[in-house]
Protein backbone atom coordinates (compact mmCIF):
# COMPACT_ATOMS: atom_id res chain seq x y z
CA UNK A 1 0.00 0.00 0.00
CA UNK A 2 1.28 3.78 -1.11
CA UNK A 3 2.52 5.79 1.65
CA UNK A 4 0.57 8.42 0.67
CA UNK A 5 0.50 10.42 -2.92
CA UNK A 6 2.47 13.44 -3.91
CA UNK A 7 1.24 15.77 -6.20
CA UNK A 8 4.15 17.31 -8.40
CA UNK A 9 4.71 20.95 -9.59
CA UNK A 10 6.92 21.42 -12.56
CA UNK A 11 8.79 18.88 -14.50
CA UNK A 12 12.22 20.00 -14.98
CA UNK A 13 15.44 18.86 -13.48
CA UNK A 14 13.96 18.91 -9.48
CA UNK A 15 10.59 17.80 -10.14
CA UNK A 16 11.49 15.16 -11.58
CA UNK A 17 14.57 13.93 -9.35
CA UNK A 18 11.86 14.90 -5.86
CA UNK A 19 9.51 12.10 -7.97
CA UNK A 20 11.93 9.82 -8.58
CA UNK A 21 13.13 9.73 -4.95
CA UNK A 22 9.34 9.94 -3.33
CA UNK A 23 8.22 7.12 -5.23
CA UNK A 24 11.52 5.17 -4.29
CA UNK A 25 10.00 5.99 -0.91
CA UNK A 26 6.73 4.27 -1.34
CA UNK A 27 4.75 7.35 -2.32
CA UNK A 28 1.98 7.68 -5.58
CA UNK A 29 3.57 10.61 -7.66
CA UNK A 30 1.82 13.02 -10.45
CA UNK A 31 3.62 15.36 -12.05
CA UNK A 32 1.89 18.29 -13.33
CA UNK A 33 3.85 21.00 -15.77
CA UNK A 34 2.73 23.49 -17.16
CA UNK A 35 4.69 23.15 -20.94
CA UNK A 36 3.22 20.68 -23.83
CA UNK A 37 6.56 19.22 -23.39
CA UNK A 38 9.54 18.51 -20.92
CA UNK A 39 12.25 19.99 -23.15
CA UNK A 40 15.90 21.10 -21.31
CA UNK A 41 16.76 24.89 -21.14
CA UNK A 42 20.19 25.93 -20.75
CA UNK A 43 22.95 24.03 -22.78
CA UNK A 44 25.40 21.92 -19.93
CA UNK A 45 25.50 21.29 -16.30
CA UNK A 46 28.77 21.05 -13.88
CA UNK A 47 27.51 17.90 -11.71
CA UNK A 48 30.20 17.67 -8.64
CA UNK A 49 30.69 14.66 -6.59
CA UNK A 50 28.30 15.71 -4.15
CA UNK A 51 25.65 15.53 -7.05
CA UNK A 52 27.08 12.43 -8.59
CA UNK A 53 26.26 10.61 -5.37
CA UNK A 54 22.74 12.21 -5.10
CA UNK A 55 22.52 10.44 -8.25
CA UNK A 56 23.72 6.93 -6.95
CA UNK A 57 21.67 7.45 -4.32
CA UNK A 58 18.44 7.62 -6.90
CA UNK A 59 19.64 4.71 -8.58
CA UNK A 60 20.88 7.00 -12.24
CA UNK A 61 24.51 7.56 -11.66
CA UNK A 62 25.82 5.11 -14.08
CA UNK A 63 24.44 6.45 -16.96
CA UNK A 64 25.70 9.78 -16.51
CA UNK A 65 29.35 8.26 -15.61
CA UNK A 66 28.83 6.76 -18.85
CA UNK A 67 27.61 8.93 -21.05
CA UNK A 68 29.11 12.58 -19.61
CA UNK A 69 32.32 13.71 -20.04
CA UNK A 70 34.29 13.56 -16.90
CA UNK A 71 35.93 16.39 -14.83
CA UNK A 72 39.34 15.29 -14.61
CA UNK A 73 41.15 18.98 -13.13
CA UNK A 74 39.06 22.47 -11.50
CA UNK A 75 40.60 25.67 -11.43
CA UNK A 76 39.91 29.58 -11.41
CA UNK A 77 42.49 31.53 -13.05
CA UNK A 78 42.84 35.35 -13.78
CA UNK A 79 42.48 36.80 -17.27
CA UNK A 80 46.00 35.66 -18.09
CA UNK A 81 45.65 32.01 -16.70
CA UNK A 82 47.44 32.88 -13.34
CA UNK A 83 45.97 30.37 -10.75
CA UNK A 84 43.73 31.98 -7.91
CA UNK A 85 42.16 28.65 -6.60
CA UNK A 86 43.72 25.32 -7.50
CA UNK A 87 44.45 23.96 -10.17
CA UNK A 88 42.96 20.06 -7.92
CA UNK A 89 42.60 17.13 -9.72
CA UNK A 90 39.66 15.20 -8.78
CA UNK A 91 39.51 11.50 -8.66
CA UNK A 92 38.28 9.31 -11.58
CA UNK A 93 33.99 9.08 -11.65
CA UNK A 94 33.53 11.94 -9.11
CA UNK A 95 32.66 14.79 -10.97
CA UNK A 96 31.11 14.99 -14.71
CA UNK A 97 29.91 17.67 -17.42
CA UNK A 98 26.60 16.40 -18.77
CA UNK A 99 24.12 18.28 -20.82
CA UNK A 100 21.03 19.40 -19.64
CA UNK A 101 19.27 17.01 -21.98
CA UNK A 102 20.81 13.99 -20.72
CA UNK A 103 20.03 14.51 -17.41
CA UNK A 104 16.41 15.06 -17.66
CA UNK A 105 15.98 12.20 -19.88
CA UNK A 106 17.84 10.18 -17.23
CA UNK A 107 15.44 11.10 -14.99
CA UNK A 108 12.27 10.58 -16.83
CA UNK A 109 13.49 7.33 -18.61
CA UNK A 110 13.93 6.01 -15.07
CA UNK A 111 10.57 7.39 -13.82
CA UNK A 112 9.34 4.93 -16.35
CA UNK A 113 4.99 4.96 -16.37
CA UNK A 114 4.92 7.99 -14.00
CA UNK A 115 1.54 9.81 -13.76
CA UNK A 116 3.20 13.35 -15.79
CA UNK A 117 0.27 15.82 -16.86
CA UNK A 118 2.18 18.31 -19.94
CA UNK A 119 0.29 21.48 -20.56
CA UNK A 120 -1.20 21.45 -17.30
CA UNK A 121 -0.73 24.83 -15.34
CA UNK A 122 -1.76 25.03 -11.67
CA UNK A 123 -4.30 27.76 -10.95
CA UNK A 124 -4.39 27.46 -7.27
CA UNK A 125 -2.53 25.64 -4.75
CA UNK A 126 -4.65 24.34 -1.10
CA UNK A 127 -4.09 22.44 1.72
CA UNK A 128 -6.06 21.77 5.57
CA UNK A 129 -4.93 18.97 7.93
CA UNK A 130 -5.04 16.61 6.10
CA UNK A 131 -4.58 17.04 2.46
CA UNK A 132 -3.31 19.74 -0.66
CA UNK A 133 -5.09 20.22 -3.86
CA UNK A 134 -3.97 21.70 -6.84
CA UNK A 135 -6.91 23.38 -8.52
CA UNK A 136 -5.67 22.97 -12.64
CA UNK A 137 -6.65 26.19 -15.39
CA UNK A 138 -9.21 24.03 -16.71
CA UNK A 139 -11.29 24.00 -13.17
CA UNK A 140 -9.75 20.35 -12.45
CA UNK A 141 -9.11 19.77 -8.86
CA UNK A 142 -5.99 16.91 -8.15
CA UNK A 143 -5.69 15.87 -4.47
CA UNK A 144 -2.93 14.48 -2.42
CA UNK A 145 -1.41 14.08 1.10
CA UNK A 146 1.62 16.30 0.03
CA UNK A 147 2.62 18.97 -2.57
CA UNK A 148 6.49 19.41 -3.90
CA UNK A 149 6.79 23.27 -5.78
CA UNK A 150 9.62 22.43 -8.17
CA UNK A 151 8.40 24.69 -10.72
CA UNK A 152 11.85 27.14 -10.76
CA UNK A 153 13.02 30.34 -9.91
CA UNK A 154 9.83 32.10 -10.93
CA UNK A 155 7.45 30.08 -9.17
CA UNK A 156 4.47 32.38 -7.93
CA UNK A 157 4.13 30.08 -5.03
CA UNK A 158 7.53 29.65 -3.71
CA UNK A 159 7.62 33.20 -3.45
CA UNK A 160 4.40 33.55 -1.61
CA UNK A 161 5.25 30.95 0.88
CA UNK A 162 8.88 31.78 1.61
CA UNK A 163 9.01 35.22 1.03
CA UNK A 164 12.35 35.67 -0.79
CA UNK A 165 11.21 36.68 -4.79
CA UNK A 166 14.16 36.81 -6.99
CA UNK A 167 16.07 39.77 -8.45
CA UNK A 168 18.75 40.52 -11.05
CA UNK A 169 22.09 40.44 -9.84
CA UNK A 170 24.00 43.03 -11.52
CA UNK A 171 25.28 40.57 -14.53
CA UNK A 172 24.68 37.95 -17.26
CA UNK A 173 25.91 37.19 -20.62
CA UNK A 174 25.98 34.20 -22.94
CA UNK A 175 26.07 30.91 -22.35
CA UNK A 176 27.09 27.99 -25.62
CA UNK A 177 28.36 24.75 -26.43
CA UNK A 178 30.87 24.35 -29.28
CA UNK A 179 31.83 22.66 -32.16
CA UNK A 180 34.62 20.21 -31.95
CA UNK A 181 37.70 22.56 -31.32
CA UNK A 182 40.58 21.73 -34.10
CA UNK A 183 43.56 20.46 -32.54
CA UNK A 184 42.17 20.00 -29.08
CA UNK A 185 42.86 17.15 -26.66
CA UNK A 186 39.85 16.70 -24.06
CA UNK A 187 41.68 16.89 -21.02
CA UNK A 188 38.69 17.33 -18.80
CA UNK A 189 39.75 20.57 -17.18
CA UNK A 190 36.90 22.44 -15.84
CA UNK A 191 38.47 26.09 -15.99
CA UNK A 192 37.31 29.73 -15.44
CA UNK A 193 38.88 32.86 -15.74
CA UNK A 194 38.14 36.02 -14.14
CA UNK A 195 38.75 39.92 -14.81
CA UNK A 196 37.56 43.05 -13.66
CA UNK A 197 33.96 43.09 -14.31
CA UNK A 198 34.00 39.69 -16.51
CA UNK A 199 34.50 35.92 -16.40
CA UNK A 200 34.86 33.40 -19.48
CA UNK A 201 34.69 29.37 -18.06
CA UNK A 202 35.47 26.69 -20.65
CA UNK A 203 35.16 23.12 -20.01
CA UNK A 204 35.60 20.17 -21.75
CA UNK A 205 31.99 18.40 -22.80
CA UNK A 206 33.72 15.15 -24.54
CA UNK A 207 34.20 14.76 -28.28
CA UNK A 208 36.35 17.54 -28.64
CA UNK A 209 33.86 20.16 -27.98
CA UNK A 210 33.60 22.70 -24.96
CA UNK A 211 30.89 23.99 -22.90
CA UNK A 212 31.84 27.71 -22.65
CA UNK A 213 30.40 30.88 -21.11
CA UNK A 214 30.72 34.76 -20.82
CA UNK A 215 29.50 37.20 -18.07
CA UNK A 216 30.12 40.59 -17.22
CA UNK A 217 28.47 43.10 -15.19
CA UNK A 218 25.67 44.87 -17.83
CA UNK A 219 22.21 46.30 -17.64
CA UNK A 220 19.74 43.30 -17.64
CA UNK A 221 18.44 45.26 -21.13
CA UNK A 222 21.32 44.41 -22.85
CA UNK A 223 22.37 41.16 -22.38
CA UNK A 224 19.55 40.27 -25.56
CA UNK A 225 21.61 42.24 -28.08
CA UNK A 226 25.49 40.48 -27.29
CA UNK A 227 26.76 39.22 -30.42
CA UNK A 228 29.03 35.86 -30.84
CA UNK A 229 31.16 39.03 -32.97
CA UNK A 230 30.87 41.41 -29.64
CA UNK A 231 31.62 38.12 -27.53
CA UNK A 232 35.22 37.01 -29.49
CA UNK A 233 36.38 40.66 -29.77
CA UNK A 234 35.94 40.73 -25.96
CA UNK A 235 37.85 37.56 -25.58
CA UNK A 236 41.00 38.42 -27.73
CA UNK A 237 43.42 39.50 -24.54
CA UNK A 238 42.08 36.01 -22.71
CA UNK A 239 43.12 32.53 -22.81
CA UNK A 240 43.84 30.77 -26.16
CA UNK A 241 41.53 27.90 -24.98
CA UNK A 242 38.50 31.05 -24.89
CA UNK A 243 39.33 32.37 -27.85
CA UNK A 244 39.06 28.49 -29.54
CA UNK A 245 35.95 27.69 -27.83
CA UNK A 246 34.02 30.67 -29.19
CA UNK A 247 35.77 30.45 -33.09
CA UNK A 248 34.14 26.87 -32.86
CA UNK A 249 30.96 28.29 -31.90
CA UNK A 250 28.02 28.72 -34.49
CA UNK A 251 26.69 32.72 -33.79
CA UNK A 252 23.04 30.76 -33.79
CA UNK A 253 24.02 28.91 -30.54
CA UNK A 254 24.42 31.31 -28.28
CA UNK A 255 22.11 31.49 -25.40
CA UNK A 256 21.95 34.97 -23.85
CA UNK A 257 21.32 34.51 -19.65
CA UNK A 258 20.46 37.57 -16.56
CA UNK A 259 21.69 36.32 -13.19
CA UNK A 260 18.53 36.15 -11.19
CA UNK A 261 18.83 34.86 -7.39
CA UNK A 262 16.53 34.26 -4.71
CA UNK A 263 18.20 35.42 -0.78
CA UNK A 264 18.35 32.30 1.16
CA UNK A 265 15.15 31.16 2.32
CA UNK A 266 14.05 31.01 6.06
CA UNK A 267 12.19 28.06 5.53
CA UNK A 268 11.63 25.71 2.86
CA UNK A 269 7.48 25.57 3.03
CA UNK A 270 4.57 25.45 5.04
CA UNK A 271 2.31 22.95 6.17
CA UNK A 272 2.33 19.89 3.64
CA UNK A 273 3.99 22.00 0.84
CA UNK A 274 8.21 21.40 0.32
CA UNK A 275 9.49 22.98 -1.95
CA UNK A 276 12.90 22.54 -4.01
CA UNK A 277 15.31 23.50 -6.32
CA UNK A 278 15.32 26.94 -7.87
CA UNK A 279 11.91 27.26 -6.43
CA UNK A 280 13.56 27.37 -3.23
CA UNK A 281 16.78 29.10 -3.44
CA UNK A 282 18.06 29.48 -7.05
CA UNK A 283 21.63 31.00 -6.80
CA UNK A 284 23.68 32.46 -8.63
CA UNK A 285 26.02 30.66 -10.72
CA UNK A 286 29.32 31.28 -9.06
CA UNK A 287 29.76 27.63 -7.15
CA UNK A 288 28.23 25.53 -9.59
CA UNK A 289 26.33 23.79 -7.48
CA UNK A 290 22.85 25.00 -8.91
CA UNK A 291 21.23 21.47 -10.32
CA UNK A 292 23.21 19.78 -7.82
CA UNK A 293 21.80 20.85 -4.83
CA UNK A 294 18.44 20.61 -6.76
CA UNK A 295 19.57 16.64 -6.39
CA UNK A 296 20.22 16.68 -2.84
CA UNK A 297 17.06 17.80 -2.42
CA UNK A 298 15.64 15.17 -3.89
CA UNK A 299 17.51 12.85 -1.57
CA UNK A 300 16.67 15.06 1.58
CA UNK A 301 12.81 14.55 0.29
CA UNK A 302 12.95 10.60 -0.36
CA UNK A 303 14.68 10.47 2.70
CA UNK A 304 12.24 12.39 4.72
CA UNK A 305 9.29 11.11 2.97
CA UNK A 306 10.67 7.09 4.20
CA UNK A 307 10.80 8.19 8.00
CA UNK A 308 7.70 10.13 8.97
CA UNK A 309 4.42 10.62 8.00
CA UNK A 310 3.01 13.16 5.32
CA UNK A 311 2.25 15.84 7.84
CA UNK A 312 5.76 15.86 9.46
CA UNK A 313 7.86 15.71 6.31
CA UNK A 314 8.27 19.74 5.82
CA UNK A 315 9.86 19.42 9.41
CA UNK A 316 12.18 16.80 9.07
CA UNK A 317 13.23 17.77 5.07
CA UNK A 318 13.74 21.17 6.77
CA UNK A 319 16.41 20.01 9.65
CA UNK A 320 18.21 17.69 6.52
CA UNK A 321 18.83 20.99 4.03
CA UNK A 322 17.90 24.50 5.98
CA UNK A 323 21.19 25.52 7.13
CA UNK A 324 23.21 23.73 4.28
CA UNK A 325 21.17 25.41 1.69
CA UNK A 326 21.44 28.56 3.18
CA UNK A 327 24.85 28.11 2.79
CA UNK A 328 25.25 27.45 -0.38
CA UNK A 329 23.24 30.52 -1.76
CA UNK A 330 25.10 32.69 0.34
CA UNK A 331 28.63 31.39 -0.70
CA UNK A 332 27.15 31.94 -4.09
CA UNK A 333 26.92 35.49 -3.62
CA UNK A 334 30.22 35.58 -1.67
CA UNK A 335 31.79 34.40 -4.60
CA UNK A 336 30.77 37.09 -7.20
CA UNK A 337 33.24 39.49 -6.38
CA UNK A 338 36.17 38.36 -7.03
CA UNK A 339 34.48 38.85 -10.58
CA UNK A 340 31.87 41.20 -10.33
CA UNK A 341 31.36 44.50 -8.56
CA UNK A 342 32.71 47.41 -7.01
CA UNK A 343 36.77 47.39 -8.58
CA UNK A 344 38.39 47.15 -5.13
CA UNK A 345 36.11 44.53 -4.61
CA UNK A 346 36.66 42.61 -7.45
CA UNK A 347 40.95 42.89 -6.57
CA UNK A 348 40.83 42.39 -3.01
CA UNK A 349 38.86 39.19 -3.72
CA UNK A 350 41.17 37.85 -6.23
CA UNK A 351 44.12 38.70 -3.80
CA UNK A 352 42.56 36.77 -1.04
CA UNK A 353 42.19 33.83 -3.40
CA UNK A 354 45.40 33.85 -4.19
CA UNK A 355 46.81 33.50 -0.86
CA UNK A 356 44.45 30.85 0.40
CA UNK A 357 46.60 27.57 0.98
CA UNK A 358 46.35 24.49 -1.10
CA UNK A 359 44.97 22.60 1.95
CA UNK A 360 42.32 25.11 2.88
CA UNK A 361 41.42 25.03 -0.56
CA UNK A 362 40.54 21.64 -0.20
CA UNK A 363 39.01 21.41 2.80
CA UNK A 364 36.42 24.12 1.58
CA UNK A 365 36.12 22.26 -1.65
CA UNK A 366 35.10 18.46 1.16
CA UNK A 367 32.50 21.03 2.54
CA UNK A 368 30.64 21.69 -0.64
CA UNK A 369 31.46 18.18 -2.96
CA UNK A 370 30.60 15.46 0.25
CA UNK A 371 26.87 14.97 0.42
CA UNK A 372 25.58 14.42 4.08
CA UNK A 373 24.61 10.66 4.68
CA UNK A 374 20.69 11.55 4.37
CA UNK A 375 19.41 8.63 6.69
CA UNK A 376 16.91 6.32 5.71
CA UNK A 377 16.16 5.42 9.40
CA UNK A 378 14.13 7.14 12.19
CA UNK A 379 15.26 10.76 13.38
CA UNK A 380 14.75 11.34 16.87
CA UNK A 381 12.25 13.87 16.13
CA UNK A 382 10.64 12.17 13.72
CA UNK A 383 7.77 11.35 15.40
CA UNK A 384 7.14 15.13 16.53
CA UNK A 385 3.73 16.63 14.96
CA UNK A 386 4.42 19.71 13.59
CA UNK A 387 1.44 22.75 13.80
CA UNK A 388 -0.85 22.29 10.18
CA UNK A 389 -3.26 24.80 8.89
CA UNK A 390 -6.64 25.51 9.73
CA UNK A 391 -8.92 23.12 7.59
CA UNK A 392 -9.65 24.72 4.18
CA UNK A 393 -6.69 28.05 4.23
CA UNK A 394 -5.45 28.76 1.17
CA UNK A 395 -1.51 29.42 0.70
Amino acid sequence: MPRGRALIAGGGIAGLAAALALRQAGYDVTIFERAGAIEPAGSALSLWPNAIAALDRLGVGARVRTEAAPIATMVLADRRGGALFGPHPLSSNQAFMVTRALLQSTLREALGAVDLRLGQPIAQLEQNADSVAFTLIDGTIARGDIAIVADGIWSPTATELLGNPPRYRGYGGVLALSDPVAGLASTGIAAEYQGDGARFGVFDIGNRRQYWFYMHDTPEADIASLTLGAVAERALHWPAVVRAAIAATPADRLLPFAVHARPAPRRLGHGRVLCVGDAAHAMEPNLGQGACQALEDAVALGSAASIVQPDAMLATYQSLRLARIRAFVRQSSDARHSAHGSLFKQRMARAMLRAVPSAIERRLLALMHDMPAYPLASLSHSRKRMTTPTRGSAL
